[in-house]
Parts: structure tokens; C-alpha cells; sequence
């Protein structure tokens, strides 16, 4: 989730005092990326309960990670056009919205009722310490390198963000050895 904040903050920062675009444009370049994250939920439980947790758990970081790569190469290649830019958000907030379903669901299915509470006030208060840990050091990174080259600075933070990503697959991949059977209450319907 640290991505998933700090992008919010330094792609506003970005598009608005890199690029001069209105708050307006700012905020509606987000859309894509906050509406394909909540897409990801209803999306997941269509898909088969074998195919759930570790496919997804692995897939959804490695698509964000696209997502963020695509950004910094776009960029370095040329413009990053608008159109693009919303599209390559849908995607990668996709992918960050099934990453962050299938751990849910691996988290919720793994602990017992009697621990259901602990966990129901644990995983928001991560959630925003790591969003608060992101904002803080990758827009320290942007606003750091981007007096020189705002648009630089976007393409390193962007590809910080793709690493962290993968990092993320990575650990999902080591999370979910062995957990290639969803477990008992996925199965009866009874999970999440």
C-alpha cells in the first residue's frame, strides 16, 4: 500500500508543479487507477478458487510493477500523453487492487474467529502507517530531484515504485509456497 499512496501524492505533484495541469486534471488522471482498484475485488471472486490466491497474490504485484516500469519508460522515451498515463493507472490499480484482495483473503482465511477483530484493526492501521512511510520517503525522493528535472524525478520515483513491486511479488511468491489449495472457508464460500 506505501506505492498506492505515494503514487496518489507524487503523481498529483507531478502533473500539477512538473507539468502545470490544473488540480482538476490531477485529480482525474487518478480516477483510472482508484476505479481499477476497486474493480479488483468483485473481479477476484469471478475468478476460479484454485487460481485465487497464489496466481493472484504474484500476478497482481508484477502487473503494478509493469504498470509503474511502463510509466518511467514512457517517459524516458518521450511524452507521457494523458490518454496513456490514465490507461497504465487503469492497469496498474488493477493489479494493486488484486494483490491487495488476495492477501486479504490469504490473511482473513488463515486467522481464527476469535482473532477476526485483531485483525480487522490491524490491517487498517498497516495499511496507513505503510501509506504514511511511502508518502514520506518517496515524495522526500521526488521533491528532492525535482528542482533540477521534475520530470526526472518522476522517472526515478516510478521506477522505485516497479522494484518495490516486485519486491512485493517476490514476497507473495514466498507467502504462498504451499498454499496452492485455497483454504477450507474460500472453498465453502464462507471467507472474506
Amino acid at each position: 500500500l506505501s506505492t498506492y499512496f505515494s503514487m496518489l501524492f507524487v503523481l498529483a505533484l507531478y502533473l500539477q508543479e512538473g507539468l502545470g495541469h490544473s488540480p482538476l486534471y490531477s485529480g482525474m488522471a487518478l480516477v483510472s487507477w482508484v476505479a481499477a482498484f476497486g474493480l479488483a475485488g468483485p473481479l477476484f471472486r469471478r475468478l476460479p478458487a484454485t487460481f485465487r490466491l497464489r496466481r493472484v497474490a504474484v500476478a497482481g504485484p508484477l502487473v503494478l510493477a509493469g504498470a509503474h516500469a511502463a510509466i518511467s519508460v514512457s517517459l524516458l522515451l518521450g511524452e507521457l500523453p494523458g490518454w496513456w498515463l490514465m490507461t497504465v493507472l487503469g492497469v496498474g490499480g488493477l493489479g494493486l487492487g488484486l494483490a491487495f484482495t488476495a492477501m486479504l483473503n490469504q490473511l482473513t482465511s488463515a486467522v481464527s474467529a476469535s482473532r477476526a477483530a485483531d485483525l480487522s484493526g490491524l490491517l487498517p492501521t498497516t495499511g496507513q502507517l505503510f501509506g504514511v512511510i511511502g508518502i514520506a520517503t518517496f515524495g522526500t525522493c521526488y521533491l528532492a530531484l525535482a528542482g533540477d528535472s521534475p520530470r526526472a524525478a518522476f522517472v526515478v520515483v516510478t521506477a522505485a515504485f516497479a522494484l518495490v513491486s516486485a519486491g512485493s511479488a517476490l514476497l507473495a511468491h514466498v507467502a504462498t509456497r504451499g498454499s496452492a489449495q485455497p483454504p477450507a472457508q474460500e472453498l465453502t464460500g464462507r471467507g472474506t
